[in-house]
């Protein structure tokens, strides 16, 4: 899911070899709405066929806080911004920050940790 046009973003994605490793692309001026409109996400989730999938199971991942991280706060998922060494000096901090896509997919994806009290 990506803001920008077609041309410019899928031409990316065929450079960088993602397309054989993503299940559904989705770009803002094929769709007729753009991040942080929350229905981009819901456009993604619905080619995923994950359109009933739980918001709380689900992840948004950018590295554009006024865009990636709204759009996820918008549709009630988890957020997880990539800063590339960059402060998050915005409202509503994400529930994961970390420096790398990498990064952040890893603490995306680990368990939540068990507090003992």
């Amino acid at each position: 899911m990506t803001n920008g046009t077609s041309a410019q973003q899928r031409g990316k994605i065929a450079r960088c070899g993602l397309g054989d490793h993503v299940d559904a692309v989705v770009v803002s001026e094929e769709e007729g709405v753009a991040k942080p409109d929350p229905r981009l996400l819901e456009i993604a989730l619905e080619r995923l066929g994950a359109a009933d999938a739980d918001r709380r199971q689900v992840w948004m991942v950018g590295d554009a806080g006024h865009a990636d991280v709204a759009a996820g706060r918008a549709a009630g998922t988890r957020t997880a911004w990539v800063s590339h060494g960059r402060s998050w000096d915005g409202p509503d901090r994400p529930d994961v920050v970390a420096p790398t896509t990498r990064a952040a997919l890893a603490l995306a994806t680990s368990p939540p940790a068990l507090v003992l009290d």
